[in-house]
């Protein structure tokens, strides 16, 4: 499975598994990461 690293305003950073083919956004939405 892919891996999206996202970065916060703070410089928090939070790695997650993305379904293959799922958009970044999507995954993010999913995540709950806003």
């Amino acid at each position: 499975m892919p891996k999206i690293t996202f970065i916060q305003h703070d410089g928090e950073q939070q790695t997650v598994e993305a379904k293959a083919g799922s958009s970044v956004m999507k995954t993010a939405l999913a995540q709950g990461i806003s």
